[in-house]
């Protein structure tokens, strides 16, 4: 979910000026432009995340 926030706040062509307007882009993002698929299919992919964290020992995977 981190990572789609993250993708949808650098779409926004200026830096934030302070943290009440970053708070106003994340919550404009989180609220109005996720989607419930996009969530669903983050939850329905984490079988798949923690099988690759354990085979890599808690270290780096693509995920």
């Amino acid at each position: 979910m981190w990572a789609l926030l993250k993708r949808r706040l650098n779409q926004y062509e200026t830096a934030t000026k302070g943290m009440n307007e970053l708070y106003e882009r994340v919550t404009e993002v989180w609220y109005d432009q996720m989607k419930p698929e996009e969530c669903q299919k983050v939850i329905e992919s984490m079988p798949r995340r923690i099988k690759a964290v354990i085979r890599a020992k808690g270290y780096w995977t693509k995920y």
